[in-house]
């Protein structure tokens, strides 16, 4: 056989499995983007659920610990503070009363 020839079939035959190659590669993908992709749906979709309720969760998070900050800083006789001033002033009134 011709050497030229040879060389024809060989690359004819290399390109012949290339292209299959690809071709299974590519039917394996879909194969498994069409297995896996109605789970990564499911998961993506609870992952955003998810999200959805922790960023409602630390909003209210955020409300509770700004009321309680407030609590502690003096407001003119309402808050905890003032009443905790207001109980340390009557205590030492006492404790210097006893002297």
């Amino acid at each position: 056989m011709d050497g030229l020839l040879m060389v024809g079939a060989w690359a004819a035959a290399l390109v012949s499995i290339g292209a299959a190659l690809k071709l299974s590669v590519k039917a394996a993908a879909a194969a498994v983007r069409a297995a896996v992709g109605d789970e990564l749906r499911k998961l993506w979709s609870e992952l955003e659920s998810q999200d959805e309720h922790y960023h409602e969760e630390i909003a209210e998070l955020r409300t509770a610990v700004r009321a309680l900050t407030a609590e502690f800083r003096p407001n003119g006789g309402a808050s905890v503070r003032d009443q905790l001033n207001r109980l340390e002033a009557m205590l030492e009134a006492h404790v210097a009363g006893a002297r």
